[in-house]
Parts: C-alpha cells; sequence; structure tokens
C-alpha cells in the first residue's frame, strides 16, 4: 500500500527556493566569482524596496497620497460641517432654555450625528489605505517592465524579489537593484 505523506509540514519558504532553483536549473555558474558580463545566469534578485527608496518613486508615492488625503479631509469636514448644520437647525428649532425632553432629543441627535462621522470618517480612511495600495502596485508596474530588461540582459528568466523572506541568500552578481534604479532616476 502506497503510503502519502503530510507535506504540509514544508517551509513554505523552502518549497518555494527549491522549486524555483529547479525550475531554473541553478548550477555552479550562479555561485560564480568570476562577475564578467558574459556570465549568464536563471535568476535575478531586486530589492523593490530599496529601488522605490532610492528613487523618485517614494517622492511620487508620497506626494500622491498626500494629494488624496488632502481631498478626503476637505470631504470630511464638508462632512462636519454638514451634520453640524443638522444639529444647530434642529437646535434651533428649541428656546433658549430647552426642556429635559428637548435636551434628550438633542443629546440623542449628536449620538447619531457623531455615529454618521465616524462611519465616514473610516470610509475615507478605508478609501486612503486602498489608494496607497493601488499606488504601490502602480509603482511595481513601474519598475516590473525595467527589471525584466535588466534581467533579460543577464539572462534570466525569473525574478525574486529579496524583502520576501523566501530567498535566504544570492549571490551580488545576480542582484539588479541598483541597475533597476539607476535606469528609473534616468541615468
Amino acid at each position: 500500500m502506497l503510503k502519502v505523506r503530510n507535506f504540509s509540514v514544508l517551509n513554505p519558504s523552502l518549497v518555494i527556493v527549491a522549486l524555483v532553483a529547479l525550475l531554473a536549473g541553478c548550477d555552479a555558474s550562479l555561485n560564480s566569482d568570476k562577475g564578467t558580463a558574459s556570465n549568464r545566469y536563471d535568476v535575478a534578485v531586486i530589492d523593490l524596496d530599496k529601488v522605490v527608496n532610492d528613487s523618485a518613486l517614494r517622492k511620487k508615492i508620497e506626494d500622491a497620497v498626500t494629494q488624496r488625503q488632502s481631498t478626503l479631509q476637505l470631504q470630511l469636514d464638508q462632512i462636519q460641517q454638514s451634520l453640524q448644520s443638522q444639529y444647530d437647525a434642529r437646535r434651533a428649532e428649541f428656546s433658549d432654555q430647552p426642556t429635559d425632553e428637548q435636551n434628550q432629543v438633542l443629546q440623542n441627535l449628536m449620538a447619531n450625528l457623531n455615529q454618521e462621522f465616524d462611519t465616514n470618517r473610516e470610509k475615507l480612511n478605508t478609501d486612503l489605505a486602498e489608494f496607497r495600495q493601488q499606488q504601490n502596485e502602480k509603482t511595481v508596474g513601474e519598475i516590473r517592465p525595467v527589471a525584466q530588461a535588466v534581467a533579460a540582459d543577464i539572462g534570466a528568466k525569473i525574478i525574486l524579489h529579496r524583502n520576501n523572506n523566501a530567498l535566504f541568500s544570492a549571490n551580488a552578481s545576480v542582484d539588479i537593484t541598483d541597475q533597476v534604479t539607476k535606469i528609473i532616476n534616468g541615468n
């Protein structure tokens, strides 16, 4: 009888690295110290965080997010003003000395308006977080073709991200981070 082994105990990072090595056909040339331009590798490594931080891309992301945040803050301010107007209009319906019952109505209204404000603030915060994620994805989309071109120059068929904890170690000769950053910066 054939027994199937439970592979769920394997470290996913090791499985990914092993699969990449198998698919790419890594051999001793990956560890070569020659570092000449004629060396060809099947795998390239990039540090996307470093590319973003060492280029104008970080400022581009921050500027877009700051602009979006300002727009959302204006919307939130308008919502707050609208809610305050609703309260003021209701308050104006009562005399300068509201009764206990009228005070209770105003307290309930204030609680409902505060709840509505908090709900709107949460929606706008979610919108900002989604916008930030979209900007990050857009930036990766801008980096991708440059990284693919640099990787193709060294014969790489696979590009691994250095910061994803699946990469234990890589020879510096397969790291394309600096070349990609120079191209993105126009150097």
